[in-house]
């Protein structure tokens, strides 16, 4: 299911940007927690796209 793979990308991108990563490379650059909320908020956005597409799906099918 793609919510689910995109739950795992969140979390590792969330825990890049807060630091939580043990990468010592990885903290120090402040780049890497820039791109991780980037990829954190796409991440977010693209599960809101998929459940209003099921939604939808539903409306459409007669089942909501």
């Amino acid at each position: 299911m793609p919510g689910h793979r995109l739950a795992g990308i969140r979390t590792l991108s969330e825990a890049i940007a807060d630091g939580v990563v043990r990468d010592d490379e990885v903290r120090a650059q402040a780049k890497h927690r820039v791109q991780a909320k980037h990829i954190e908020h796409e991440s977010i956005r693209l599960s809101e796209m998929i459940d209003e597409l099921f939604a939808i799906s539903k409306i459409n099918a007669g089942a909501a």
